[in-house]
């Protein structure tokens, strides 16, 4: 959108706010707004929480969508959601999703068909940095903790690590309902929120692996067992680009992925049917640790 530069004696020059963000935030006469120079552009923004965003949606006979169709409305960013269900079994779905996976959120209302789900403490989006920092340690502390018991196929470890995978999804989609509500001041917004989209496939993954060998009591081959540790590796590596960026560091990351291609395709000729299948979502983790480098290149340079 356009807007005209206003000029107000010799030394200011005034432009005016979209009407809409400004009702949308409640923007008054004498609040403070932040302003940010950003190259060619200027930022603007608030520390105000938008008006509250209200959605209603309707589960009955939908039981399978329940919990992408919440955890999607949870990361838009709406504050109450008014939900209308037909069985016990849709009931328990969404109180479930509702109670391990949306921060801040409870059921204040519930009738025979219908409940309402509320945001009903602050959610201190500021604190986003905080939690995407959290996400990634607890990642890479879950392929690491996956490889020991992978090694000794301790089924209850692993089962055990698998389940850590809610916690992930939990601080994921945080990190992206942050984004969409404006829990950072960057251009980059986009681009973060492929990397945290990422980080969540990268847990799916492992749960997946720790969920197959516990379930089939594989032994993986040492082989396979150093492989797993170098790619836990991987992700330790990218994690230190994030916070620590060089490029000479992204020329080497690419590098290894290349590397771990052709070792994946040596390895696999001697595996088992079942190793197979775990070497398939560890290349899976592979690729979503990947796929990261892109855009983390595109907000760093």
């Amino acid at each position: 959108m356009g807007r005209k530069v206003i000029q107000i004696a010799d030394s200011t020059q005034l432009i005016s706010l979209p009407r809409k963000w400004a009702q949308k935030y409640g923007i008054k006469k004498g609040d403070e707004l932040d302003v940010e120079e950003q190259g060619g552009n200027i930022l603007v923004s608030t520390s105000k929480e938008k008006t509250v965003e209200r959605a209603t949606i309707d589960f009955r006979g939908s039981k399978t969508i329940i919990h992408r169709a919440l955890s999607a409305l949870y990361k838009s960013g709406y504050d109450e959601i008014e939900i209308l269900f037909g069985s016990t079994e849709e009931l328990e779905t969404i109180i479930s999703t509702i109670e391990h996976e949306f921060i801040g959120f409870e059921v204040v209302e519930q009738g025979k068909n219908h409940l309402l789900a509320k945001k009903v403490s602050k959610i201190e989006y500021g604190e986003f940095d905080h939690i995407l920092r959290r996400l990634m340690l607890f990642l890479i502390a879950m392929g690491q903790d996956s490889l020991e018991a992978a090694k000794h196929v301790n089924t209850n470890d692993l089962k055990n690590i698998a389940l850590r995978d809610t916690n992930i999804n939990k601080l994921t989609d945080f990190c992206r309902r942050s984004l969409n509500k404006g829990g950072i001041k960057s251009k980059h917004t986009h681009l973060i929120y492929y990397i945290v989209e990422e980080l969540e496939k990268t847990g799916d993954e492992y749960k997946t692996i720790c969920e197959h060998i516990s379930k089939k009591k594989v032994k993986l081959s040492s082989k396979i067992l150093s492989l797993y540790k170098d790619l836990n590796e991987y992700l330790n590596e990218f994690h230190h680009l994030f916070y620590e960026f060089k490029l000479e560091k992204i020329r080497d990351f690419v590098q290894k992925r290349k590397e771990f291609d052709k070792r994946f395709e040596e390895i696999s000729e001697q595996a088992s049917k079942e190793e197979v299948k775990i070497l398939y979502h560890m290349h899976n983790v592979l690729y979503h640790i990947f796929d990261m480098n892109g855009p983390l290149l595109a907000a760093r340079l």
